[in-house]
C-alpha cells in the first residue's frame, strides 16, 4: 500500500481491497495518517473492534490534540447500537476519555502528551473499540474513518552562520536564524528573539549597528539597534511581533557592522536558545516553549556557529554538499530542508546587502 504525504496540506484517498476500506489522509508537514475501517459486519459484545488508525511521524516529531472520526453505520444499523468507544494505542492502554459517537463527525481528544514521530521518526497504530447493543440488527456495519489530527502549538530553531565576514564591512550578516512552525497546529506570534555572541581574538565592541532582519526584506529592520557585550545574551525584541502562519518557517538574518579595527582572524560565535525566545499562540497568547530544529536522521541541527573576520567574506563551508549550502551531516533532507530555510550565503557589499541563494 501506497502511502500518500503532503506538506501543510490535507489530501485523501479511498480504496476498497478484499472487503477492507484504506482511508488514507495527510496532516500538517512530517505527519501521515493512514486509517483502516472494519467493512465487514459485527455482532453485539464489549470492546469490539472496529477499525484502527497510524499516524506516522518524521524526526522532529508532532504534538497531537485531536483526531476527527467520522462515523458510518449501515445494515439496519445506527449510531446509537454503539456506546462507551475507546481509542487503545498497540499496547491497549487507552490514550483519551471513552465517547459516545454520533453519526457522521466525531472528535477524539487525546490525552496530554500524545505525540507522533521524534528521534528517528516512528508510527504508532491506534485501534478503536466500543461496546455494541445487544439487539443490534444483524449484518449490521460501523465504518470509522479518520481526518487530519489537529497539532499543538510548536516553534523549531536552527542557527546557520557563514563562514567569514569582512573585516570593516557594513551590515555584514553574522547568522542565519530559522523559525520553523511547519510542525504547528496553530499561528505563532514570535516577540523576541535571544542571541549570544562571544568574541575569540575580537572584542563584541567591535561590532555595532547590530540588528534582525527578514532575509525577504533585507532592506529592513524588525528590531532596533542594539548594544552587545561580550558573552552575554541580548534579547532582540521586535517592534511588531512577527506572525508565523501554521505549517510555514521565515529566516531572519542578524547582521552587524565591522569596526575596520577588528583583527583578521579573531572570530565570534553566535548562538540562540531556543526556549528564551518570545513566542504565543495567536489564538489566545499561549506561551510556547520552542525547541531546536531536527534533521531526519533525528540529529538537532545547529544553535550556533562560529563566524571568522577575514578581509573578504566567505559563504558558509559546503562540506561536499549542495555548493553555498554547509553539509549539516545529517544526510537526506538535510540539506534540501536548509534550502528550504533560505539558508544561503549572505554577504555584505559596501553599505547594503547581497543576497546569493542556492537551488538544486
Amino acid at each position: 500500500m501506497k502511502k500518500l504525504k503532503f506538506a501543510a496540506a490535507v489530501g485523501a484517498a479511498t480504496f476498497l481491497v478484499a472487503g477492507i476500506a484504506f482511508a488514507q489522509v495527510a496532516g500538517s508537514n512530517g505527519l501521515t495518517v493512514t486509517s483502516t475501517p472494519v467493512t465487514t459486519s459485527v455482532g453485539s459484545g464489549s470492546n469490539i473492534a472496529l477499525g484502527t488508525f497510524t499516524i506516522t511521524g518524521d524526526a522532529q516529531g508532532v504534538g497531537l490534540v485531536s483526531i476527527p472520526l467520522t462515523l458510518t453505520a449501515s445494515g439496519g444499523a445506527t449510531a446509537a447500537d454503539l456506546s462507551n468507544c475507546q481509542v487503545f494505542n498497540a499496547s491497549n492502554v487507552a490514550v483519551g476519555s471513552a465517547f459516545t459517537p454520533v453519526s457522521g463527525s466525531n472528535t477524539f481528544v487525546f490525552n496530554s502528551g500524545i505525540t507522533a514521530g521524534g528521534s528517528t521518526g516512528g508510527t504508532q497504530t491506534y485501534t478503536i473499540r466500543c461496546n455494541v447493543a445487544s439487539n443490534v440488527s444483524s449484518g449490521a456495519m460501523f465504518t470509522f474513518s479518520t481526518g487530519a489530527p489537529l497539532l499543538t502549538n510548536a516553534l523549531n530553531v536552527n542557527v546557520i552562520t557563514p563562514t567569514s565576514v569582512q573585516q570593516g564591512g557594513v551590515n555584514n550578516v553574522l547568522a542565519l536564524i530559522t523559525l520553523d512552525a511547519t510542525h504547528s497546529g496553530g499561528n505563532i506570534n514570535i516577540g523576541s528573539v535571544p542571541v549570544t555572541i562571544n568574541g575569540n581574538g575580537a572584542s563584541t565592541a567591535q561590532l555595532s549597528n547590530c540588528q534582525l532582519r527578514n532575509i525577504n526584506n533585507l532592506s529592513g529592520t524588525l528590531t532596533t539597534t542594539a548594544p552587545l557585550q561580550n558573552g552575554t545574551t541580548l534579547s532582540f525584541s521586535l517592534a511588531a511581533p512577527l506572525s508565523l502562519a501554521a505549517g510555514t518557517r521565515t529566516t531572519v538574518a542578524l547582521t552587524c557592522s565591522v569596526d575596520p579595527a577588528t583583527p583578521i582572524g579573531g572570530s565570534f560565535v553566535v548562538s540562540v536558545a531556543p526556549s528564551g525566545l518570545g513566542a504565543t499562540a495567536v489564538s489566545n497568547g499561549a506561551v510556547i516553549t520552542p525547541t531546536s530544529s531536527v534533521a531526519s536522521n533525528g540529529s538537532a541541527l545547529p544553535l550556533q556557529g562560529t563566524v571568522l573576520i577575514a578581509s573578504t567574506a566567505t559563504p558558509p563551508s559546503t562540506g561536499g554538499g549542495i555548493p553555498t549550502v554547509p553539509n549539516t551531516g545529517a544526510g537526506g533532507n538535510a540539506e534540501e530542508t536548509a534550502l528550504v530555510l533560505a539558508l544561503s550565503a549572505l554577504v555584505a557589499v559596501g553599505a547594503g546587502l547581497y543576497v546569493r541563494r542556492a537551488y538544486r
